[in-house]
């Protein structure tokens, strides 16, 4: 998921990016094929987006940079939405586990996967994100209590 999600919001951006065309044609073209992307965006956005803040890489950092660019003024409330969704998951694991009685554990592996360049774009994605990153180090409350919530395995 680390991966093909942000190749898949660098689609959006160049799909968004392709609309202010001024040739009629590509216009059309690229107005249906956003209204076939955020088709299938609406569809799996939710999960893939889930994966991705429970990566220890990139956590909610990835949101931050992608969804003000797709979504503008709105990225606030699909941020939120998301965070939402996370808190839910969190608390029905905890329920699961309080229940089996079972210590949760984690492991994390990092591929080091080559980034191929979208659209012949100067800067790829990541060299953007790790400037993002720079400018935003301090921990959101949501990470904090995230963190705490699977260090005691309740929802208090």
């Amino acid at each position: 998921m680390k991966v093909i999600f942000p190749k898949i919001c660098e689609i959006k951006l160049a799909l968004i990016e392709w609309l202010s065309c001024p040739n009629s044609i590509i216009h059309g073209m690229v107005a249906t094929m956003i209204t076939k992307f955020d088709k299938y965006w609406g569809v799996i956005n939710g999960v893939m987006v889930v994966g991705i803040v429970l990566d220890p890489m990139y956590k909610i950092d990835l949101l931050d940079y992608f969804f003000p660019q797709i979504y503008g003024e709105n990225s606030h409330y699909e941020i939120e939405r998301i965070k939402s969704i996370c808190q839910y998951f969190v608390k029905e694991y905890a329920i699961k586990v309080k229940g089996k009685g079972l210590a949760a554990s984690s492991q994390s592996s990092n591929l080091n996967v080559m980034d191929v360049g979208i659209l012949g774009r100067k800067e790829s994605w990541r060299s953007n994100f790790a400037k993002h990153k720079i400018v935003k180090r301090s921990d959101t409350k949501f990470q904090v209590r995230i963190r705490s919530l699977f260090r005691r395995g309740n929802t208090s």
